[in-house]
């Protein structure tokens, strides 16, 4: 039986390895196949985990950093950093309310999602 859904992010959750183990342990297992899986042989799955691999970040060391912050502007939306929802299906299969507490999750975090067209949801519900 899976765990209720969760109201904030737990603080020692900080990277994608954390996510992955929080998810696994909270949700059934015929959901976490779904959502650990890839489609086919997996090719675009293991290329998007090495892509991250490969980031690398520059630190800023003695730097004034107090107006830093990772907003961006794109089509002319104001977002607070360039992480989005991409087109998925089958949200129910994570939280009771599916693709509308996926909407609400990305707009409290000033993000945006991507209504797959394979949601359970119709488009002009979750604008």
């Amino acid at each position: 039986m899976p765990l209720p859904p969760l109201s904030t992010i737990p603080p020692e959750v900080v990277s994608l390895d954390d996510y992955e183990a929080l998810a696994r342990e909270r949700v059934e297992e015929s959901a976490w196949a779904y959502l650990s899986g890839g489609a086919a042989d997996e090719i675009t799955l293991r290329e998007n985990r090495a892509a991250f691999e490969r980031l690398k970040l520059s630190p800023r060391i003695l730097r004034d950093l107090a107006s830093a912050n990772t907003r961006l502007e794109l089509f002319g939306q104001s977002y607070a950093h360039p992480i989005f929802v991409a087109p998925t299906a089958f949200h129910r299969l994570f939280h009771p309310e599916g693709e509308r507490a996926t909407v609400l999750g990305a707009s409290v975090m000033e993000s945006c999602m991507t209504v797959s067209s394979s949601s359970g949801e119709l488009l002009e519900d979750l604008a």
